[in-house]
């Protein structure tokens, strides 16, 4: 996610701490005052130097009184879609309300993107499905036998390669689980890709839709299971055993549980891979979630509506959920160990040899943990699986997200450490499969995998 661009005001003693962490669509942070941090101040929020509204800031944020504050009932989210109704650039700012002190200010004016009309459930997912692939009357029976069922959302591009897709097909039928898949790709396959049933879908309403309509397939088959996974194809793996990894899953004991959670948003599970055991699914818990998804079209509605939305909406209904790679923990792990990977870092062969001629060089991944590092202190929300996926992987997580993989915009995934912790863990075929993720790149940054 980008992060806010926030100018941070010099503060009188009344205000000690606070951060944004949102500013579109939703402005989001929190804030603390000195003289009695147990009591929740009030702010003011100004477009374009106009008060255009008041809130407190009483919402929880676990992640600030595990930073070692005094409260973390200090938070403050208000959407500013309810505010502004244009697609214009606009000047934010948030002012302590009583004393006037600017708390926060945008450094650039920031546009509040309008989301365009809901499209209700019928009209998003009728005839959006091309073509089906397996026995139906087979698919149902393999459901009845294992009452364990994975449904797989999946989009590759024109020419991408499908060992990716099958392989974790083959790994969640492996693992127990009878597989329906859900493609968006502009082509069909010859095949299932291995699955029990195969839908081919147009490209409309992201994964959330495509879940939805392998729901829809399911019917009344969804009271049958014990167990049901939502699974896309945005991570390149697995590298290890996914069984172990889903009876983590299961014996945290939540009604609904994922992989790893994030704050980015507030606070989420991450959709890539979302475990439901039976006491939410015989309660209806999705078939009561997507009769209100709005199903939007834009990524950014998807994550507010849809992986946001989703946690806030079984919150509500008193859903425990859970994550096997708890956020807390991976950032705990990862300032443990930052210091020796610093150190590593800097003193490394290649940058031994170009500090002869550059005093001042550091490499690019010191830089890059360094920045984390700072964003952790600032108690900015960072996406775990870019930021953490070092503590992931050393704790047999057997997926590397593919855009940290391919493109790497924040320059997290670097070839020191891919040598150093990735490669021990490839087998043949996991070699295969990352070279076919580069396969029509134009610039690899691992050039040796091995």
């Amino acid at each position: 996610m980008r992060k806010s661009r926030a100018v941070e005001v010099p503060r009188k003693v009344l205000l000690t701490d606070g951060s944004v962490d949102q500013w579109s669509p939703v402005l989001r942070g929190w804030v603390i005052g000195t003289e009695n941090p147990l009591e929740p101040l009030d702010i003011a929020i100004k477009i374009d130097g106009v008060e255009a509204h008041r809130t407190r800031c009483d919402l929880s944020r676990p992640d600030v009184a595990h930073a070692g504050h005094a409260s973390g009932n200090c938070g403050f989210a208000v959407s500013l879609r309810d505010l502004v109704s244009d697609d214009l650039p606009h000047a934010l700012e948030v002012i302590h309300v009583g004393t006037g002190q600017t708390i926060f200010r945008s450094q650039d004016p920031v546009a509040i993107h309008s989301m365009p009309p809901d499209i209700s459930s019928q009209g998003m997912l009728s005839g959006t499905v091309r073509s089906e692939s397996g026995l139906w009357g087979s698919f149902e029976r393999r459901v009845a036998a294992s009452r364990r069922v994975a449904i797989v959302a999946t989009h590759r591009g024109a020419g991408a390669s499908d060992l990716g897709i099958r392989r974790l097909v083959e790994a969640l039928s492996t693992s127990g689980n009878t597989v329906l898949v859900v493609d968006t790709s502009p082509t069909a396959p010859p095949d299932a890709l291995g699955a029990d049933f195969f839908l081919s879908r147009e490209n409309r309403g992201w994964d959330f839709a495509s879940w939805a309509t392998g729901l829809e397939r399911l019917g009344d088959l969804v009271d049958e299971c014990d167990h049901l996974l939502l699974v896309n194809d945005s991570c390149v793996g697995p590298f290890g055993d996914l069984g172990q990894l889903i009876t983590k899953g299961e014996q945290l004991g939540a009604d609904v549980w994922s992989l790893t959670d994030s704050w980015d948003f507030g606070h989420h599970l991450q959709s890539y891979f979302l475990g439901f055991t039976a006491p939410a699914l015989r309660q209806g818990v999705l078939s009561d979630f997507f009769d209100q998804y709005p199903f939007p079209r834009y990524k950014e509605g998807v994550i507010e509506h849809g992986e946001v939305g989703l946690t806030s909406f079984l919150n509500a209904r008193g859903f425990t959920t859970a994550a096997v790679f708890e956020y807390f923990e991976l950032a705990d792990r990862f300032e443990k160990s930052l210091d020796d990977r610093l150190t590593r870092l800097a003193e490394s062969a290649s940058a031994v040899q170009i500090r002869k001629h550059d005093p001042k060089y550091l490499p690019v991944g010191f830089r890059s943990l360094v920045k984390t590092f700072e964003d952790l202190e600032m108690r900015m929300p960072l996406n775990p699986t870019h930021h953490f996926w070092r503590e992931l992987l050393e704790q047999d997580f057997p997926f590397i997200k593919r855009d940290l993989l391919v493109t790497d915009q924040g320059d997290h995934f670097f070839a020191q450490d891919f040598t150093e912790l990735v490669q021990p863990r490839l087998d043949q075929g996991s070699r295969e499969l990352i070279r076919s993720e580069f396969v029509g790149q134009p610039i690899s940054k691992i050039v040796d995998i091995g």
